[in-house]
């Protein structure tokens, strides 16, 4: 749990000097300046996301795709192969397609700790304004 806190006081300190020059260099307030910083790296992570999500929403189709190909193409192999091997790679073709069946339920398994992170997210983004908002302007 402090994890976000300490993670705060890091970007808070790091940005710091912006917000600072953002405020005596070009007179912006100082709630301003931590709003145009927040804009931009808020931006910055929207399109990378978008870009990523089209990207992984595109090769997971594509996956899908070619995994159901290769097994109906396995399934039609099984018949040459030697009748001693039949039963050990029929039993691996019915792991494989159970394990691409239960991919969803391992997708639904990765959402509470997604929800934990976004959780740590917004505290740290709201110890961050407040670090931020809160630090001491360097004048010189």
């Amino acid at each position: 749990m402090l994890t976000p806190f300490v993670l705060a006081a890091i970007f808070a300190y790091i940005f710091n000097p912006i917000v600072n020059f953002f405020s005596n260099k070009l007179k912006l307030p100082r709630t301003f300046s931590v709003l145009i910083i927040y804009l931009v790296i808020i931006s910055i992570v929207v399109l990378s996301a978008i870009t990523l999500s089209k990207r992984v929403v595109e090769e997971s189709s594509e996956l899908g795709s070619q995994l159901t190909v290769i097994t109906k193409t396995a399934k039609n192999q099984v018949n040459n192969l030697p009748d001693f091997v039949r039963p050990t790679v029929n039993d691996a073709l019915k792991t494989f397609q159970t394990t691409k069946n239960n991919f969803i339920f391992f997708c639904f398994s990765v959402f509470p700790k997604a929800f934990s992170g976004l959780l740590s997210l917004i505290v740290f983004s709201v110890c961050r304004v407040l670090f931020l908002k809160g630090g001491k302007n360097d004048v010189g």
